[in-house]
């Protein structure tokens, strides 16, 4: 007779395998192994995806990691709601509750490491800059986008002193593309924990910038367009030109018609407020002629030579 076809001499209901001297439930306990019946099963593929190892551990008789290691071997995986939940949420609490950098001495430790490796801090902004340039935000690309409109010169995603890497540097102006929700909109209200210390940091960093000699503009995201990217200019002595008009900080100051731009009534033109009144559904031009209705997009689109 073969193992396979002997009763368990532990006990009367399992048969014996081959090479085992026991059945394999009386085996894996011997073992210390999970016996996983196939309720535990059922219940592990109906509850783990939504719920977690935790929760289902504290209702099965299993070990958190009895529980995740037989969700990998069934590739039962969680959810994506559940995994913000119960991973991404429960580390920032832990973050928040204990966090290293906010242990006593910690900060000045960190300085000492910071001061004797300025090659790897120099590293890891530069690759975060990197990272900036290769992929940036649509607000960054939109107010990118505005400055190529109107003839600037700019470098993107700078690094400051191996400090900051700030948005877009025109000379010694800095301006700062800020998301309404992320950098806390005062039309939200009621700011957030992250919000308010998202300002508190960007306020540092117009001081550090303000010190080391830029001016520094922030620009929120509701309000990022052509004509507040032009009083922004023409506050800090930026020359540009489109095919409205030229502005040149030159010491008359003297606003320049484009060459081949429309005429347009001076009436209603208020630097401050950039251009006023209500604009004509078409602009005429040389070669082409659209409706202008993104001032960006109509730029974009203009034949320029």
């Amino acid at each position: 007779m073969s193992n396979a076809t002997k009763q368990c001499p532990r006990c009367d209901d399992g048969k014996m395998y081959f090479y085992s001297k026991a059945c394999i439930r009386c085996h894996s306990a011997a073992a210390g192994w999970a016996i996983w019946s196939p309720e535990d099963i059922a219940f592990l593929d109906a509850h783990y995806p939504n719920n977690g190892a935790a929760w289902v551990a504290e209702r099965i008789d299993k070990t958190h990691g009895q529980i995740i290691s037989k969700a990998n071997r069934l590739k039962i995986g969680l959810t994506k709601k559940a995994t913000r939940r119960i991973v991404h949420d429960k580390a920032a609490q832990h973050m928040r509750a204990d966090n290293p950098s906010r242990r006593p001495g910690a900060s000045e430790r960190m300085s000492v490491a910071a001061a004797g490796r300025k090659d790897v801090l120099a590293k890891l902004f530069a690759g975060h800059a990197k990272l900036q340039r290769d992929k940036p935000s649509k607000l960054e690309l939109r107010a990118c986008a505005i400055l190529d409109s109107l003839g600037v010169a700019y470098e993107a995603h700078v690094i400051i002193k191996t400090n900051f890497v700030i948005d877009i540097k025109i000379d010694g102006l800095i301006i700062e593309c800020d998301g309404d929700w992320w950098h806390g909109h005062p039309r939200y209200g009621r700011l957030t924990e992250r919000q308010v210390a998202q300002q508190r940091r960007d306020a540092a960093r117009n001081k550090y910038l303000t010190t080391c000699g830029y001016r520094v503009v922030r620009i929120w995201e509701s309000d990022m367009g052509l004509d507040v990217m032009r009083r922004v200019l023409e506050e800090n002595g930026i020359p540009f030109c489109d095919q409205i008009f030229c502005f040149d900080p030159a010491p008359t100051g003297e606003e320049r018609v484009a060459p081949g731009a429309v005429d347009r009534p001076t009436a209603g033109l208020n630097p401050e407020e950039g251009l006023s009144g209500d604009a004509p559904e078409q602009i005429d031009h040389p070669t082409k002629a659209r409706p202008r209705k993104d001032p960006v997009s109509y730029l974009n689109g203009l034949d320029w030579a």
